[in-house]
């Protein structure tokens, strides 16, 4: 949105009225909660959020610092992957060594570090799940 104000021959309209204004569903019996949620945000970044639900993410890869919503957990939950290709990278990087895997193939190592519970592959799809979210090209926290 462009820094000019917005008026509607009534007078100034806030920012963060005008955003809001464009989420509102109708007609509105059939839309209750969604405008709830609308309603209750108080900046423009809440309303961002709210309008942009393709870019929440579960987690962040610490490879590449990108959101994902699938990908390999380390660990536990102490790393994460996003792309197959930099998975396949830090395990050689980090296990060659220990399990002389210089010449395996990327499936070997993948079935090696599983069966040796160093990571595993998942997706996340609930949103009680989403830690992040793109803003302006940024990836933020908001939990």
């Amino acid at each position: 949105m462009d820094n000019k104000k917005k008026t509607s021959g009534g007078g100034y309209i806030p920012p963060v009225a005008y955003a809001k204004a464009k989420l509102i569903r109708t007609p509105l019996p059939f839309h209750i909660e969604w405008n709830k949620k609308v309603n209750a945000c108080t900046t423009l970044e809440e309303v961002e959020l709210l309008g942009t639900p393709n870019k929440r993410y579960a987690r962040r890869c610490s490879v590449t610092g990108e959101g994902m919503n699938e990908g390999w957990v380390w660990f536990d939950g102490m790393f994460y992957t996003k792309y197959e290709k930099d998975t396949i990278k830090e395990l050689h990087k980090d296990w060659d060594k220990e399990w002389e895997s210089e010449e395996w193939s990327d499936d070997e190592m993948l079935e090696m570090a599983v069966s040796d519970e160093v990571l595993y592959w998942t997706n996340w799809e609930d949103e009680s799940e989403w830690q992040y979210a793109e803003v302006n090209g940024e990836l933020i926290e908001i939990q």
